[in-house]
């Protein structure tokens, strides 16, 4: 995925919160899930057979607390993670394009990297457009093969974290894609980016069939997910995406964006305040 929503970074001593919903993050071998109520959270850090939990007051937009019993791995920057982040910074250094974002969503299997693939990086200027791709990342690492996904996909993920923040640190425009199964925590990140002077726009995927999604889901050659979790993805796209149109209705947090026309141009729709 292009942007992380959610958890910036859970693999230091310090444990920085954003956002407002419940997100499962995988590090290299813990699995931590944070879940936010009004006010409050609990963190909770499993390894192994022990885990520990940890309430955190989150009344603010960000919170950070020191986590003294949780013993987990620290993401280390090593000097190959050093030198994928380089080649990858090294296209937008100079770069003119700034304060613009474009989300393309929908649920998984319903073709957003294809949509971004022949649609907007093909096109004379969204194709300069940052885009933080974990799976692109994962072949630039020394060993990788699709066999050792579990292995490489946590190491690509934290760098696509860095790289991110790096993006919204310098204001280059970027592109994303997501399922907004989380739209709260969405709705949140896009408040954020508005009022950082960020131009958003978003393109919603349409209605794809379950069988059909369900079908692609078994031929995903990078990472093989299970059934309930494609349907669980799916009817929770559908449902976020709702409500992340029904937010904006009132808030004109973004408008909607059209694919390309015959002159390669992308047209606002204007129909992003509408249900």
């Amino acid at each position: 995925m292009a942007i992380v929503l959610g958890v910036r970074n859970a693999l230091s001593s310090k444990v920085q919160i954003r956002h407002c919903a419940s997100i499962t993050l995988l590090t290299v071998r813990q699995n931590c899930t944070i879940n936010l109520a009004r006010g409050s959270c609990i963190f909770t850090m499993k390894n192994g057979e022990h885990k520990n939990e940890l309430k955190v007051n989150c009344t603010a937009g960000i919170s950070t607390t020191s986590v003294a019993k949780i013993h987990h791995e620290k993401f280390i920057v090593t000097p190959e993670v050093q030198e994928v982040e380089r080649k990858w910074k090294k296209q937008f250094l100079n770069t003119t394009l700034f304060g613009e974002a474009i989300f393309v969503l929908g649920a998984m299997g319903v073709g957003k990297t294809t949509v971004i693939e022949n649609e907007f990086r093909c096109h004379p200027v969204y194709s300069k457009y940052a885009y933080v791709d974990t799976d692109e990342i994962m072949g630039m690492l020394q060993g990788f093969a699709y066999d050792k996904v579990e292995e490489f996909y946590p190491i690509a993920r934290e760098i696509a974290i860095r790289l991110t923040d790096w993006i919204l640190d310098q204001k280059i425009s970027f592109i994303a894609e997501g399922t907004c199964v989380m739209y709260l925590e969405l709705i949140d990140y896009l408040q954020r980016l508005k009022t950082g002077g960020y131009d958003i726009r978003i393109k919603r995927l349409p209605y794809v069939p379950l069988d059909i999604v369900l079908e692609r889901a078994k031929h995903r050659k990078n990472r093989l997910v299970p059934e309930h979790v494609v349907k669980s993805i799916y009817y929770g796209s559908k449902e976020g995406l709702d409500g992340l149109y029904s937010f904006n209705k009132g808030n004109r947090l973004f408008e909607d964006i059209d694919i390309p026309n015959e002159n390669g141009q992308l047209n606002v729709t204007g129909n992003a305040f509408t249900t």
